[in-house]
């Protein structure tokens, strides 16, 4: 029997011993895809290659026989509306030059109409919510949905942080508030699987919440999501190039059908090797294997912070200025950095470990792991050169101080040669200065060799050439560094959730461990048929 049909028939079990449901023989899927930017120079073409991706992955998953809403950008609106860039610069090199010194934009950004095909319409929120709507009226129970979204987000407000949003077509948006409006509208017994790509997506893992606010506790229908950031950081992704994949979703899809969307081959996302990646190993091999500035979460581990305690500890996300917005399930006080943790609950831990804390070793708490958890951390482990017998909170010392978050670090003032050259060139040759030098006979092409060469024998062309060298290599060191911060950070987080999850049944209510069970078992699903 497939993981897919087994886990099905779990979940499906665990609703009819809630009294929820009855089991039914046969399921669907709908699949709702959300794609594109808010106008043509936000609409990337990254953003036309994740839906074509995951159009493919169906294809490959599923086949033709699949119910896909997809709406894209414009939709059917003939007006150039993607920002794509093209394959070489035609520019000469005089001109290349000069436009860099003067910081004159890329010349290779061009325009054209979306390549997407199968649409239902723009990424207008009321076509959107008309087709959730339709799904809602049709689904029944033990079928689910599964909503992507590949576009750009935005910030919540400083009294309200969590609700974050989707930009759509013609800068319209869907907040987390009225998104888990739309989502109240399935039935109690569908459940939904969020994969968000956006910045600021973590937000959306607040619709398991009633009206999407924790205050209002958890909602009765089943909601779990995989989102590639947290609520208030940008993600990774959006270019007008294709050929760089490096974001959240090329790695979560690409683990199901073993490439990325530019072909290049996954493996090792199969963790218990049943020939089959459900969601959660996908996510895994995510945060395992992604180079970018993402640290990824699921709606289960929202769950965990909000319900859950670790003694003696204080989550690493709310280490930080009390200006800074705190996690869920923490006060503002909680927020404060410290290096002395403030206890979160009397409990102490103890040798018969019914409560595990952050105190113990790693492989103390992969003990207690989730297979995908599990094997986050020995991967990162690996990559990062820490030893398994490390104590888990000793993993905060490598993000250095008050928990700096991800952003690869900024250059310092040094100049850069860049003015020095440029005026030099400007004495040498004044109607370069002029406002139409872009005219000057010395970039004609029958000028343009003998005019670099007199360049080059400048000596601030030799100082600029050898400032942008280092720059270079000093922007790759810091880029390498702040890669090893960011996947300690995602390793901390990983062991503050195992932690949680095997604390919960001992802070949390029956009712609030049940939640988290079924939301496991949602998470543990697949797409298609094994391989």
């Amino acid at each position: 029997m497939s993981k897919s049909r087994w886990l099905r028939g779990v979940l499906a079990g665990a609703l009819v011993s809630a009294g929820m449901v009855s089991v039914r023989c046969e399921a669907d899927d709908y699949f709702v895809t959300i794609g594109g930017g808010a106008e043509p120079r936000s609409n990337q073409a990254s953003l036309e290659a994740n839906v074509n991706f995951f159009k493919n992955v169906l294809q490959r998953s599923i086949g033709p026989r699949r119910q896909h809403s997809i709406f894209f950008a414009d939709g059917s609106d003939s007006k150039a509306d993607i920002q794509f860039e093209l394959e070489d610069d035609t520019r000469s090199k005089s001109m290349q030059l000069l436009s860099n010194l003067n910081r004159l934009p890329p010349s290779n950004i061009a325009y054209r109409d979306h390549q997407v095909t199968g649409y239902e319409g723009a990424s207008r929120p009321t076509l959107i919510r008309s087709r959730m709507e339709q799904i809602a009226r049709i689904a029944k129970a033990g079928d689910r949905v599964l909503i992507y979204v590949t576009a750009h987000g935005g910030k919540g407000s400083d009294k309200d942080p969590f609700n974050t949003t989707i930009y759509c077509w013609n800068k319209s948006t869907i907040s987390v508030r009225e998104f888990s409006g739309w989502l109240d509208q399935f039935s109690v017994d569908v459940p939904v699987i969020m994969v968000m790509a956006q910045c600021y997506c973590g937000g959306f893992s607040h619709t398991l919440f009633t009206g999407g606010n924790e205050e209002n506790g958890p909602s009765k229908h089943l909601r779990v999501g995989f989102f590639a950031q947290q609520h208030n950081l940008q993600a990774a992704g959006c270019r007008p190039d294709v050929k760089n994949d490096e974001e959240f979703s090329s790695y979560f899809w690409g683990a199901m059908v073993g490439n990325s969307r530019s072909g290049k081959p996954m493996s090792d996302a199969d963790v218990n090797k049943d020939r089959q990646v459900s969601f959660d190993e996908a996510y895994a091999h995510a945060v395992i294997t992604s180079e970018t500035i993402d640290i990824p979460l699921r709606s289960s581990d929202v769950l965990l912070r909000t319900y859950s305690k670790i003694p003696n500890y204080t989550f690493y996300s709310n280490r930080v200025p009390a200006s800074r917005t705190p996690s869920p399930g923490t006060n503002e006080s909680e927020s404060i950095a410290s290096t002395e943790n403030e206890p979160s609950t009397n409990q102490e831990c103890n040798t018969d470990e019914s409560v595990l804390c952050m105190s113990m070793t790693i492989d103390e708490l992969i003990e207690k792991a989730t297979p995908s958890n599990a094997h986050i951390v020995q991967k990162l482990c690996k990559s990062l050169d820490i030893a398994l017998d490390t104590p888990a909170e000793e993993v905060a010392s490598l993000l250095g101080r008050r928990g700096s978050g991800p952003g690869f670090s900024r250059q310092g003032r040094r100049s850069s040669g860049r003015r020095e050259l440029l005026a030099d060139i400007h004495e040498r040759w004044p109607e370069l200065a002029e406002e139409d030098w872009t005219k000057s006979s010395l970039l004609k092409p029958e000028n343009e060799m003998p005019f670099l060469e007199e360049v080059q024998k400048l000596e601030t062309f030799e100082a600029y050439e050898r400032r942008k060298k280092d720059i270079e290599e000093s922007t790759a060191k810091s880029k390498l560094a702040e890669m090893q911060r960011i996947k300690a950070r995602r390793l901390l987080e990983t062991l503050e959730c195992i932690a949680l999850a095997h604390n919960l049944t001992r802070t949390a209510s029956e009712e609030i461990a049940k939640l988290y069970a079924r939301m496991v078992v949602v998470e543990n699903g697949c797409i298609g048929t094994p391989k």
